[in-house]
């Protein structure tokens, strides 16, 4: 409810920019102290760091767990998926941070919860995050992408953001209506499903200002791709939604990729998660007849 989404906007991104910059507090003293020597031996030192890093990062383990739990739960909630983005880029700059130098617990929490939010965001909330959503494909790109299980399953975290951010922008229900003040109400949702307390929400727009608003983002998704700071993003974009169109939903339960899509871009489809079904296999799925 509206309650739990206040706590979260001021809440969540703090909590998770918090368990990174513990855990590299926590590196950054174990280094620095063998660095002056300090008398105390080293192990009893690392100890005595990591037990107090361990104490303050079992406590914002719980919270999150318990945020997450709780958002889960309540279908009718959404998340600050903008500020939990900025956590991974740079809107500035518009381009997304290294991910090898964000920390993992920040990246991995961070993804998880613009999976859980962004089918509950309006459709032109998605618009307004797509541009990071860009870039952050071009920054999980490369030989970098695929050194590590886990950097593979970022990755394909981040190729499904953006194709189900892709999906609600395609399928977002626009209407306009005109009140009596002569100005235009424009209601802008994504997959909500109709007993959602966000489905159907307006939004206030000058006339013709809706229009105008969406092709000003677009333009700026379209920017970041195209600029210099993200040279990666392009084939990176181009790249994922070949594999989208190469894909064949293949009823059988093959994992076998189909002719044209490699072994790598096969699976990342399909490590897909959904929330209409089992999985992302499972929602694309030739219908029973």
């Amino acid at each position: 409810g509206a309650p739990l989404e206040k706590v979260l906007t001021l809440l969540l991104p703090r909590l998770l920019s918090r368990i990174g910059s513990n855990h590299k507090r926590t590196t950054d003293l174990v280094s620095e102290c063998k660095e002056k020597n300090v008398s105390l031996s080293c192990e009893n030192l690392e100890g005595m760091i990591k037990a107090a890093y361990d104490k303050i990062h079992a406590k914002l383990v719980e919270m999150l767990s318990h945020i997450m739990k709780r958002v889960r739960d309540d279908t009718g909630c959404k998340v600050p998926c903008q500020a939990v983005l900025g956590l991974l880029y740079d809107a500035s700059k518009r381009t997304a941070h290294d991910p090898a130098v964000v920390d993992p617990f920040t990246l991995n929490l961070s993804l998880a919860f613009l999976t859980l939010g962004l089918p509950r965001c309006e459709t032109n909330e998605v618009e307004t995050i797509l541009p990071g959503l860009l870039a952050l494909v071009g920054a999980h790109s490369g030989i970098r992408s695929l050194s590590s299980a886990a950097r593979k399953g970022q990755r394909n975290q981040v190729g499904h953001l953006l194709l189900r951010a892709i999906q609600a922008i395609i399928s977002g229900n626009r209407t306009s209506t005109e009140n009596t003040s002569g100005r235009r109400t424009g209601s802008s949702i994504s997959n909500l499903p109709p007993s959602s307390s966000l489905a159907g929400k307006k939004v206030e727009l000058p006339p013709g200002g809706e229009s105008k608003v969406r092709d000003e983002r677009i333009a700026l998704a379209r920017s970041v791709v195209s600029s210099t700071n993200n040279d990666d993003a392009c084939s990176a974009v181009y790249d994922l939604l070949m594999d989208v169109l190469l894909y064949q939903p293949d009823g059988g339960g093959s994992s076998l990729p189909p002719p044209g899509l490699s072994q790598c871009g096969n699976e990342r489809l399909r490590s897909g998660t959904s929330n209409t079904a089992k999985s992302w296999v499972a929602e694309f799925a030739p219908q029973a007849r």
